[in-house]
């Protein structure tokens, strides 16, 4: 009996509607962890898709083009009238369509204005898992010549975020690709990864420490869920507070946390002046 192939599962991956969409950096990673566990290709794409699924599947059910797609060409209708309160209002539909993002939007101003208090404003943005976050720009208040690389594994996901890029005149782009396959190698003044470590511990357990070490920036802004979408688990900040203490503990780095309703937030300053 002949393996598993890796190239045939990640094939056979891309061919499933539910994660065509996904980048071919994470098919692969996954068909790579699958095909070890598995003795026939079959068991291999079966396990694979489980493994999406719980890493993925509950993120992939309200990012319906359906939705996202008409608000888009309703913020390109107001920014060809130039209406700023029709720009605004249908970037925060947008935003409203996922729960991550919906969930900062009663502090959403408040959220960036606190986060770059502690950074400065950056020249160069980097967001990593990005989801529709980059929707937020009219509160931002970024300057105008601010680059904006945004990377997420869902193509549907950049291609959105481009176009927003394109129609509000922002210089940067969107990129599908998968932070635990390849490390940035673009310079950032500030690199985010909002409510992205959790998710990406269940994928790779050891990674947070080496993303935090590799992504470029003085400044990581890393978030964390302050309770769970039921409103349920309320001892999350201090696990995720203890995580963190751990994470940083002999690196001299130095973190500010801001508390927000449903999020948690450490900004972690890896340049900082000794005390």
């Amino acid at each position: 009996m002949a393996p598993p192939n890796v190239p045939q599962i990640a094939e056979a991956l891309a061919r499933a509607p539910k994660y065509r969409h996904l980048c071919p950096e994470t098919l692969r990673r996954v068909a790579a962890w699958a095909a070890p566990r598995s003795r026939t290709a079959a068991e291999a794409v079966k396990r694979a898709k489980r493994k999406l699924h719980q890493v993925y599947g509950a993120y992939l059910r309200p990012l319906d083009a359906g939705s996202v797609e008409p608000l888009l060409d309703g913020i390109a209708q107001a920014r060809a009238d130039g209406d700023d309160d029709a720009f605004r209002h249908n970037c925060r539909k947008v935003l409203a369509l996922h729960a991550s993002t919906r969930e900062r939007l009663p502090h959403i101003e408040g959220f960036y204005q606190a986060v770059f208090q502690v950074t400065g404003t950056p020249r160069r943005l980097l967001d990593i898992g990005c989801g529709l976050a980059p929707f937020a720009l009219p509160w931002m208040h970024l300057p105008a010549h601010t680059h904006y690389l945004a990377w997420e594994i869902d193509r549907r996901v950049t291609a959105w975020v481009s176009r927003l890029f394109a129609l509000a005149g922002r210089p940067g782009h969107a990129e599908a690709r998968d932070i635990l396959v390849t490390l940035p190698d673009e310079p950032a003044d500030v690199t985010l990864l909002l409510k992205m470590l959790p998710c990406l511990k269940r994928q790779q357990a050891d990674c947070w420490g080496r993303i935090c070490r590799g992504v470029p920036g003085r400044f990581v802004v890393a978030s964390f869920p302050a309770a769970s979408l039921a409103g349920r688990d309320r001892a999350m900040p201090a696990n995720y507070a203890a995580a963190m203490a751990a994470l940083l503990d002999g690196t001299g780095w130095h973190v500010r946390r801001l508390d927000f309703q449903r999020e948690l937030v450490f900004v972690i300053d890896r340049n900082a002046p000794p005390p």
